[in-house]
C-alpha cells in the first residue's frame, strides 16, 4: 500500500526538480513504479543506500516514460552517490522491471539534426557485434543486451566523431536529461567500440579522402541560424586547440551569413531551407506514422 509519507517524498522530490506543473502525473506514474520495484526486486540488500534511491529511481523512470525533461545532474545529487552506481544501478532496476528504453538511432540522429548518419550507425553497430563477441565466452555473451542505452548512445557518439560532428556532440550526449548513462562507462564504451570496429572507421576516413563521401553535422546556434558543417572529399583535421576556438568564434560568427573567411568548408545558414531539412521533414514524418501506429 502506498504510504503517505512515500506521497511525501515524492513530492519533494518533484518539487526538487523544479516541476509543479507535471507533479500529479509524475508522481501517480512513479507510484506505478514504486510497486513494481517492490514486487520484482524488494528490499535490494545489494544496493547502496537503496531506501534513500528508491523513490528517486521511480521518479526517473516516470520521468522518463512521461517524457518529461529533468535535470539529471540534480536527481543524482538528490541520490547522494557516484555516477557510476547511481546509473548502474538505474539500469539494472530497468531491466527487472522490463521498462523498455525510448532511445534509438532515429531518436538521437532526430536530436542531433542528422538523419543521413543513420545506415553508418547501423553498420558500425553490426560491425562492433560481430568482432566483440568472438572474444568472449558464451557465458558472457548470454548476459549482454544489445538494447542497452549504452551501446546505441556510445556507437552513435564515435560514428559522429568520424563523419566529422563536433567534439561537444559527446559532452551533450551523456549530458542530456533523457541519456541515462554515466561518464565513465560512456568512454570505456567508446574505447570497446573503436577498437572493433577500427577497420571500419579507417574504411569510413578513407570514403571520405578518396571517394567524395560527404559527411555533415548540424550544430544548433543561437536563433533560428545553423553552423552546417560540411566535409567534402577531405577530412579536417582537429586538435583540442580547435575545439578551444570553436567557442571564441561563436560570438563572431552569430550575425554573420555567408562563407567564412579563407575556408569554404563552414557556412551559417538558415536549417529550414537546406536539403538536409527537408530530409529531416520526410524522414520525421515516417516515424509519426509509425508511432501513430504503435498507439493503435
Amino acid at each position: 500500500m502506498f504510504s503517505s509519507r512515500n506521497g511525501i517524498v515524492f513530492n519533494n522530490i518533484i518539487q526538487s526538480l523544479d516541476l509543479p506543473k507535471d507533479e500529479k502525473y509524475i508522481k501517480a506514474k512513479a507510484t506505478e513504479i514504486s510497486s513494481q520495484m517492490d514486487a520484482k526486486i524488494g528490499s535490494a540488500p545489494g544496493f547502496k543506500d537503496w531506501t534513500i534511491c528508491k523513490p528517486i529511481y521511480a521518479v526517473h523512470i516516470a520521468c522518463e516514460i512521461l517524457r518529461i525533461p529533468f535535470d539529471r545532474k540534480r536527481l543524482l545529487k538528490l541520490a547522494n552517490t557516484t555516477e557510476q552506481n547511481y546509473h548502474s544501478s538505474f539500469s539494472y532496476i530497468r531491466k527487472i522491471l522490463e521498462i523498455p528504453s525510448l532511445i534509438s538511432f532515429d531518436s538521437l540522429a532526430a536530436k542531433f539534426g542528422c538523419p543521413k548518419i543513420i545506415p553508418y550507425v547501423e553498420r558500425m553497430f553490426e560491425i562492433f557485434k560481430e568482432e566483440w563477441v568472438k572474444d568472449l565466452s558464451a557465458a558472457n555473451i548470454r548476459e549482454i543486451d544489445w538494447n542497452d542505452d549504452i551501446y546505441k548512445v556510445a556507437v552513435f557518439g564515435c560514428c559522429c566523431k568520424v563523419l566529422g560532428a563536433q567534439s561537444r556532440i559527446s559532452q551533450q550526449l551523456i549530458n542530456s536529461s533523457d541519456i541515462s548513462i554515466s561518464r565513465p562507462a560512456f568512454q570505456n564504451m567508446t574505447r570497446l567500440i573503436e577498437k572493433y570496429c577500427k577497420s571500419y572507421i579507417n574504411e569510413l576516413k578513407s570514403q571520405i579522402k578518396n571517394e567524395g563521401l560527404m559527411t555533415f553535422m548540424i550544430a544548433p546556434m543561437r536563433g533560428n541560424s545553423y553552423i552546417n558543417e560540411v566535409n567534402e572529399g577531405s577530412i579536417k583535421k582537429r586538435t583540442r586547440q580547435d575545439d578551444d576556438d570553436d567557442d571564441d568564434r561563436d560570438q563572431k560568427e552569430e550575425s554573420s551569413f555567408g562563407d567564412r573567411a579563407g575556408s569554404g568548408t563552414m557556412k551559417i545558414v538558415n536549417f529550414k531551407e537546406t536539403p538536409l531539412y527537408n530530409d529531416y521533414i520526410v524522414w520525421r514524418s515516417k516515424i509519426l506514422e509509425k508511432i501513430e501506429e504503435m498507439d493503435c
